[in-house]
């Protein structure tokens, strides 16, 4: 209801909640939701920079135009855990950032240690039903056994529940939808 009357530019009644508890989950998931989108888009960035050259050659080798690139909003997390961060830092409390499922934590490192887990890979977003990115999947570009995991998913967050992080389904009806 509420995206249709953003769209017409009209107010949309306020929810009301049964509980500060059920007001602040619904705060904290479209606050996460906005994280997303900015780390989407910050990924989209990234793969049209110089630095990304090798991500982009290898979307091509896999037969990818730049117009389908573009469609499914792919992206590249650059080899620094802190580029992301340092960008949604300022917009978000660390609550939020370890909440989003986005990042890792060290503790008692610098800034809380708290650093991007998609880093060296071509990121993936997945929207939930409403088109709205909700986490992503990264497969990475490196070939040495520090890469981690050659596909690396978004964990359970507030935003993607636990059965989504799981689901073996190969033919979603909508590609990247949850």
């Amino acid at each position: 209801m509420r995206l249709v009357a953003q769209k017409l530019g009209i107010a949309a009644p306020r929810a009301e909640y049964s509980s500060p508890e059920e007001a602040k989950e619904a705060r904290q998931r479209g606050q996460l939701m906005e994280m997303h989108e900015k780390a989407c888009a910050f990924f989209e960035e990234q793969l049209r920079r110089s630095e990304a050259a090798h991500a982009r050659e290898y979307l091509a080798t896999r037969g990818l135009k730049d117009e389908t690139i573009r469609e499914f909003r792919l992206g590249y997390a650059p080899d620094s855990g802190f580029l992301l961060r340092d960008r949604l830092k300022s917009d978000y409390s660390e609550e939020l950032l370890r909440a989003s499922g986005l990042f890792s934590w060290k503790e008692g490192a610098e800034a809380g240690g708290i650093y991007s887990k998609f880093r060296n890979r071509i990121t993936f977003p997945i929207a939930n039903e409403n088109g709205r990115i909700i986490a992503f999947t990264g497969r990475t570009l490196a070939k040495d056994e520090k890469a981690g995991p050659k596909y690396l998913n978004s964990p359970e967050t507030p935003i993607i529940p636990s059965h989504a992080c799981s689901t073996t389904s190969t033919k979603p009806k909508r590609p990247f939808a949850s």
